[in-house]
């Protein structure tokens, strides 16, 4: 759904910023699922990426010999010189990104989508502290929750489907009516 999103809709004129982010628990995951991203987005020059955690280096890739993508991004300046389409990060350097101002051009009215992945690590006080750091992050944006397309994935999340719904509902800040479990 993301990215038939990003391709079906450009980006509107004007509106600045990221338009997708896909949140992950730990560097681990981002790591593991961005090049099976970068294969689908490779070669198409329509939609950008960046993976944005401590490991992302400032101005110059790390690895120099890697063969150049326009639809990958490779460094922090890239990203905030002209910010994707999509930032794949880990909560706590979305939290650090949203304090540094170099970073600021990330985020803008362009936000349609958050991808929250690994929904099922996500409990009580850092359940809570999530749906406070997306708030941050809408407010930031100047994008209400229904404006956003925002999904929740989980391949071990359990519970009623009324539990289910609530906990999407409370970490998105979005009324019950507006949400829909997909199994």
């Amino acid at each position: 759904p993301l990215l038939n999103d990003l391709f079906a809709t450009p980006r509107d004129a004007g509106k600045t910023g990221v338009r997708a982010i896909l949140l992950y628990p730990l560097n681990a995951l981002v790591n593991d699922q961005i090049e099976r991203l970068h294969g689908w987005l490779k070669g198409q020059g329509k939609i950008t990426a960046i993976h944005y955690t401590s490991e992302t280096p400032q101005d110059r890739p790390d690895d120099a010999r890697s063969p150049s993508d326009p639809s990958r991004l490779r460094t922090r300046l890239e990203a905030q010189r002209n910010p994707p389409d999509i930032l794949i990060t880990n909560y706590s350097m979305l939290e650090y990104l949203l304090c540094r101002p170099q970073d600021s051009p990330l985020f803008g009215q362009a936000l349609r989508t958050i991808v929250l992945d690994e929904a099922h690590l996500y409990n009580g006080s850092l359940a809570a502290e999530i749906a406070l750091l997306l708030r941050r992050v809408m407010l930031r944006c100047r994008v209400p929750s229904n404006h956003l397309l925002q999904i929740a994935t989980s391949a071990t999340l359990g519970g009623s489907a009324a539990e289910l719904k609530e906990f999407a509902a409370g970490i998105f800040s979005k009324p019950l009516s507006l949400v829909h479990l997909v199994p």
